[in-house]
This record gives structure tokens, sequence and C-alpha cells, in this order.
């Protein structure tokens, strides 16, 4: 099966998913359960620029690195985000008081930038639907080469259940 593993020197988006809007908008009335008439509001959803700008960031550059099949069977994603350091973090590293990468502790939340990428991956053909990525793995840091370091290989199961683990049963 084929592996794909590549480097894409960018900065990377800090928009993710997770930052989408909502609108309420007028659907009409309706009556309630006591048969008052009472106004009803649909919620549409909906991506700001900044979204679409990180989403259409990512499917550009992924796009050159897409596979002419989607892959099959379960898969391993490894994903690291390097940002560029902040003004205090890059004085700090120009003092060599700072390694080359250092983990990111503030946002944006890993999750959050692995499920936008994860979609983004889903709709250029890396797979057929994300579900076969049975493993993730996600860093976040701060560094002095900005980039996404991905990769996304066949997974071999590296895990065992433990054979000591007695299930307790527990009345309720």
């Amino acid at each position: 099966m084929t592996t794909i593993e590549a480097f894409i020197d960018c900065h990377p988006p800090t928009a993710t998913a997770q930052h989408k809007s909502a609108k309420a908008r007028d659907a009409g009335f309706g009556v309630s359960k006591r048969g008052r008439l009472v106004a009803r509001h649909k919620i549409s959803f909906f991506e700001t620029g900044d979204v679409k700008a990180a989403r259409t960031q990512l499917t550009e550059h992924f796009t050159r690195y897409a596979p002419a099949a989607p892959l099959a069977g379960p898969l391993k994603l490894t994903v690291t985000w390097t940002f560029y350091w902040n003004n205090a973090d890059l004085a700090k590293r120009k003092k060599g008081n700072l390694p080359a990468w250092l983990p990111k502790i503030t946002r944006p939340d890993g999750d959050n930038l692995a499920k936008m990428l994860k979609d983004v991956l889903t709709k250029l053909g890396y797979w057929g639907d994300d579900a076969h990525v049975s493993a993730e793995y996600y860093r976040r840091g701060l560094g002095d080469r900005p980039g996404i370091h991905f990769k996304v290989e066949p997974y071999e199961p590296d895990y065992t259940p433990p054979e000591d683990h007695i299930v307790e049963e527990v009345e309720l």
C-alpha cells in the first residue's frame, strides 16, 4: 500500500472548523403545545471568511499530494503543525534560550486543526471516508521553519489489549 509523506512549507492557518458562525432567520409562525401562536426561527451555520481562507489554503497545499485513487484499509495519519515564533519567544530563540522546535500550548487546538484537515483530505480523495483513519497522531509547536509535515500510511495495529483485564459488573 502507498505511503504519502510531505512537508508543506507555509504559515499554517489558525482558523479551524470550530470558528463557524450562526444566524437565526424567521421561519414563520407555529402553534405551541398549549395552543399559543409562537414565532419560529431557523438557525443557519456558515463559515466566516477566515475559515474559508484556511480551508482554501489547505486545499491548495494538499492537492499536489493527492493519490490517483483513494487509499483503502485502515490508515494512520501523522501531522505536525509548526507555527512561527511569537515575538517574545523569537527573542529568546535568537539568544539561544529555546530549542529549534517547542510544543505549542495555546490555541488553536490540535483536534480542531485536525478536523478541518481531515475534511479537506477526504474531499481531495485521499480516502473514501475519514473513518478509514484508525490511528491519528498530532503535534503542534513553534519553530524556525513553519509548515505542516504530514504522513498517511497503512495502519498496522500496534495495540494488544491486556489479557488480565477483568470486566466487573456494576449494579445500577
